[in-house]
């Protein structure tokens, strides 16, 4: 929510209606005028993908959450027509 005032609109996406019932409840709890969630949406031509995710790690196991995504499988999908790719991991944490 925190880039909200980043953008003059924010759509979030999710497979999932659980997060996006969650999206909702933060969008409304935050007043926030320029944001929508969508569950199915086709992107426009000229638009950013932006997926805010987990690194992919096989050892979740869960009913309510997938594993996240693995960036260089994101690369490889043509139907998307990446023309500028970027990962940025915004947090890691490791467990020695």
């Amino acid at each position: 929510m925190n880039l909200l005032n980043e953008f003059r609109s924010m759509l979030f996406l999710d497979t999932s209606q659980n997060m996006l019932n969650i999206i909702n409840q933060k969008i409304s709890d935050s007043n926030a005028l320029n944001a929508s969630t969508v569950l199915y949406c086709i992107l426009n031509f000229n638009g950013h993908l932006l997926i805010v995710d987990f690194n992919k790690n096989e050892e979740v196991v869960s009913d309510m959450f997938h594993i996240g995504f693995d960036q260089g499988q994101l690369k490889e999908i043509k139907i998307l027509d990446i023309r500028d790719f970027r990962d940025i991991n915004l947090y890691l944490k490791r467990n020695f």
